[in-house]
């Protein structure tokens, strides 16, 4: 499985909501989208990125080391996406 785009976009809206349900509405998608778009990231690097911590979740170490990479990835994407944009591409 590849890791897309809103893969690392709902990654980075749980960590730094530190909630699912926080993500979901901000997100504007179901609490169960946010799980599931998590478990195909989580399957897709073979290994767990949140874990439970009272209400809400936290990283694990290996959600602390993709997380470091994950917010450059993201921004170079957009500055990708609007360099393309400025150019007028078809």
């Amino acid at each position: 499985m590849r890791i897309k785009f809103r893969h690392v976009r709902t990654f980075l809206e749980v960590a730094r909501t530190a909630a699912i349900g926080k993500a979901a509405a901000v997100l504007n998608v179901s609490q169960p989208a946010v799980t599931r778009t998590i478990r195909e990231l989580e399957e897709a690097l073979g290994a767990a990125v949140i874990e439970p911590d009272g209400r809400g979740i936290r990283l694990t170490a290996a959600g602390e080391a993709f997380r470091r990479h994950a917010g450059a990835s993201l921004a170079a994407l957009r500055q990708g996406v609007d360099a393309v944009r400025a150019a007028g591409a078809p």
